[in-house]
């Protein structure tokens, strides 16, 4: 089935003032739960350990719901082993989304932080979870993740609350804002909706790449996403139909810098929590991978090239 083979979507950013070239793995939208196929973790390690990245980015929904934390043990297990193999080699980074904090229910989701399970990934050695108080920065990169809140995700209307972003934001403005103008910028944010939206723009100026998921490619099948180019997708998780900011890469100049948003279509489209017949369309869908390659530039420019293929 297409869904046990990966679509790698390929970013080479060229960009000025950085001392040496790095290589990010990027991904998002795991959704793991009990059910879950254990052969796409393997499918998914032997990606990232054949391409040798320098880091790995993972932005949110890391899993479908909380409840297999406590029924589960055994797969509870089997994905933090995993994730652990995964950062005994590179650095690993982690920006929460809102799956990760919600328990699901007959009557929809309820928030639910599991702080053991939290606390038991933040011990790998090697994996920091990005929340909204870390800063990772080395030799190479400046790294921040932006959580939102889960009410920012289940609104009554359905839809994600601006309003609640732009308040965390201007919480965060003052970690935001300390960048580095020698090494390369990085946002983790879950969800991209808001992200070209002026009053959020501002927040963002001066970032090189900010890296989502959320969308799931806007569920749009493989045949239609290589026809239709661009970025709106066919239905939200939100199930607004033809979402903006839903799939691709988005370059946006902000007062002279230009940041690159990159959507990763996630490694699943539709998640557990779904209805059964809808979930059984997830082997139409291929994994999706982001290799993101940035380079060092002695133009001034920012330089953008985007290719995929399979594997």
């Amino acid at each position: 089935m297409v869904d046990k083979h990966i679509k790698v979507t390929k970013l080479d950013l060229d960009l000025p003032n950085i001392d040496k070239d790095i290589r990010i793995k990027h991904f998002a939208d795991l959704h793991y739960c009990s059910s879950y196929d254990d052969a796409k973790l393997e499918i998914i390690k032997r990606n990232i350990d054949e391409a040798n990245p320098d880091y790995v980015c993972i932005s949110g929904d890391l899993i479908d719901s909380t409840n297999f934390l406590v029924t589960d043990r055994e797969k509870r297990n089997h994905l933090v082993n995993w994730l652990r193999e995964l950062a005994s080699v590179r650095p690993v980074f982690f920006s929460i989304g809102n799956h990760d904090i919600s328990y699901f229910t007959s009557n929809g989701f309820r928030v639910e932080w599991n702080e053991g399970f939290i606390r038991e990934i933040a011990d790998i050695p090697g994996l920091v979870i990005l929340n909204n108080k870390i800063v990772y920065e080395d030799d190479n990169i400046n790294i921040k993740g932006l959580i939102l809140p889960f009410k920012y995700y289940y609104t009554e209307n359905r839809k994600e609350d601006l309003k609640k972003m732009l308040r965390i934001l201007e919480e965060q403005k003052n970690r935001l804002s300390k960048l580095s103008s020698s090494k390369v910028n990085i946002l983790l944010c879950h969800s991209p909706i808001y992200l070209t939206n002026e009053e959020v723009t501002k927040y963002i100026e001066g970032f090189d790449l900010v890296l989502c998921g959320h969308m799931h490619n806007g569920c749009i099948p493989p045949f239609l996403d290589e026809i239709f180019k661009g970025n709106r997708g066919i239905i939200s998780p939100s199930k607004t139909l033809f979402p903006i900011n839903a799939r691709g890469i988005i370059e946006k100049d902000i007062n002279g810098h230009k940041t690159t948003i990159v959507i990763n279509s996630g490694i699943i489209k539709i998640q557990e929590c779904a209805p059964l017949f809808l979930e059984k369309l997830n082997c139409f869908f291929p994994i999706g991978i982001n290799d993101i390659n940035v380079n060092r530039s002695e133009n001034s420019k920012v330089l953008v090239k985007t290719s995929s293929y399979y594997t």
